[in-house]
């Protein structure tokens, strides 16, 4: 089959057949250019933030993949926030759902907040500041300063850190600092403690060590009832949550 036809050394136009097959490429390109501007579209993208300091790598991959089976059309966005950041990046609406601590969000009468597991506190400390082998318990750390961030919407925290600390017959030194790295810098280099939680024992290095707490965090995921993304597919992402939680082990 002939698409070209030669006319001298130099001109070259199109026969009728090559005319049929380049109606045929040129409707095939316009038809694929609309389908992706559909898929455009069609696609929801949800902004998902999560408390800094957390190493969720091992299960939020599967969780999203689940997501995506459930709704193709659905893309997760991760962010990344400081602390104080998330909720009020909810309620303007540039976030659409984080997972953070329970109750964290809850002064904010538009976001809406549901339980997903509970995971270990642990106590981090340098072994600049007293080596691992005389530590046995929290009672040991009542020496030193208890750093925890300056957030007045974890008044909560500060206080659930006092009661426990005084079930081991101390009161302890709390030092307000201004957001997570703060805190770990001032442990990392042997000026006091902090209390954080088992997702971020990945932190354990460089002469930093943890021991376990009998005492647990409510983990949650929250969001905006007012969402201007698709309130389905933050239901998604909620429901995929729980159901991890409740089949593996995290830890």
């Amino acid at each position: 089959m002939t698409l070209f036809i030669c006319e001298g050394k130099r001109k070259m136009q199109l026969s009728e057949a090559g005319k049929i097959y380049y109606d045929i490429f040129e409707r095939f390109q316009n038809e694929l250019r609309d389908a992706k501007r559909l898929q455009r579209t069609r696609q929801k993208t949800l902004h998902f933030d999560y408390n800094i300091g957390w190493n969720i790598s091992t299960f939020l991959p599967d969780i999203i993949t689940q997501c995506r089976k459930k709704d193709s059309d659905l893309y997760i966005s991760i962010e990344c926030m400081e602390f104080s950041d998330p909720v009020d990046a909810i309620v303007k609406h540039r976030l659409d759902a984080i997972l953070t601590l329970a109750n964290y969000p809850q002064h904010h009468s538009t976001i809406r907040q549901e339980k997903v597991t509970s995971i270990r506190r642990v106590i981090i400390y340098s072994e600049i500041l007293i080596p691992p082998h005389y530590v046995h318990g929290l009672e040991d750390f009542r020496d030193f300063e208890f750093f925890v961030i300056s957030d007045d919407r974890i008044q909560q925290f500060r206080t659930e850190i006092e009661n426990y600390c005084k079930t081991y017959h101390f009161v302890p030194r709390l030092r307000m600092l201004t957001n997570m790295e703060t805190v770990i810098a001032n442990v990392e280099n042997g000026q006091g403690v902090s209390i954080l939680d088992e997702w971020g024992k990945n932190m354990e290095g460089k002469g930093i060590h943890y021991v376990e707490l009998n005492s647990n965090h409510d983990i949650c995921i929250a969001w905006n009832s007012q969402a201007q993304t698709e309130l389905s597919a933050i239901q998604i992402l909620k429901e995929e949550f729980i159901q991890y939680f409740e089949t593996h082990v995290i830890v």
